[in-house]
């Protein structure tokens, strides 16, 4: 698949670990780096869904239209949307599902 970030600071957590650690704490930033290899190294969303750590869903409410892969004990997730048949993955947020 092809990524793309929503914001230059997603793009910096992803490419430099101090960046994610700094924003997040090391085993989330880890985390975060590890689930857009895969997404890279994916033909499409099909193969995420594949993937039963990642726990991939579509959202509801205010987040319709996007999908979440979970990053850490189903508390933290990672938000993205997908173009092109699900073989583009626009990186749009990390946020902690339940607000503490």
């Amino acid at each position: 698949m092809i990524v793309r970030f929503r914001t230059n600071a997603l793009r910096h957590c992803y490419e430099d670990l101090k960046e994610g650690v700094k924003t997040w704490n090391g085993k989330l930033a880890r985390a975060y780096i590890q689930r857009i290899n895969v997404i890279l190294a994916s033909d499409s969303d099909a193969d995420l869904r594949r993937v039963p750590q990642f726990h991939f869903h579509a959202l509801d409410g205010p987040l319709k239209g996007r999908f979440a892969i979970n990053l850490e004990k189903k508390r933290w997730r990672l938000v993205l949307s997908l173009e092109n048949e699900g073989r583009t993955a626009w990186i749009e947020d990390v946020s902690n599902h339940y607000g503490d």
